[in-house]
């Protein structure tokens, strides 16, 4: 049954489920009633579509809100930007290359230095070679909010006689000792903060 704007529909009119609203003889909308024997107005199906309108304007502000507002990926695992899903949030992976000197003790390693508001963490995987050895292994470092500890790991190939024997516990900073000979160093290392 088609009706006009205004006019009011009851069982006395309609008990047809659907009703369609006409402008000018044009179908505009389709009306599902509720109750098809009680009828009901057009004006509170008006209702219903202006209150669904402003739920779609709602959503596609915040859809638009999602999309501008969203966080840079350049703030993913740095200090007070955002974690990633892993447990522990993997910042760095840096190699280092660095030649010893024969019988040093406790001298520092240049460019292994960490730094405890970018890691609390981090493994160490290194290669020595000397003239006549070659070694590699890995140790640890750990930062417990006021210290930094070295903790030894395991060595493959020759003991090279060189040994990262500590860090500064304040500045992060790995040194070595060389019993005998002069070697190439490369690190590469780990760095995580959790």
């Amino acid at each position: 049954m088609s009706v006009t704007d205004g006019q009011r529909v009851n069982d006395s009119v309609t008990n047809a489920a659907f009703l369609s609203r006409t402008t000018d003889s044009d179908t505009v909308a389709v009306i599902s009633l509720n109750e098809a024997s009680s009828g009901g107005l057009i004006a509170n199906a008006q209702q219903t579509i202006n209150d669904n309108t402003a739920n779609i304007t709602s959503n596609d502000l915040d859809i638009t809100n999602l999309q501008t507002l969203k966080e840079d990926k350049i703030n993913k695992g740095i200090p007070n930007g955002y974690a990633s899903l892993d447990s522990k949030a993997q910042l760095k992976i840096l190699p280092i290359t660095f030649t010893s000197a024969a019988s040093q003790v406790d001298t520092n390693v240049t460019g292994l230095i960490f730094d405890s508001a970018e890691y609390d963490s981090a493994t160490v995987t290194y290669s020595i070679k000397t003239a006549t050895l070659f070694e590699r292994g890995t140790f640890d470092v750990m930062f417990d909010g006021s210290n930094w500890a070295i903790h030894s790991g395991g060595v493959v190939g020759d003991d090279s006689l060189i040994t990262f024997s500590s860090i500064d516990a304040s500045t992060g900073q790995v040194k070595y000792t060389s019993d005998v000979e002069t070697s190439a160093m490369k690190f590469t290392y780990e760095g995580f903060i959790i």
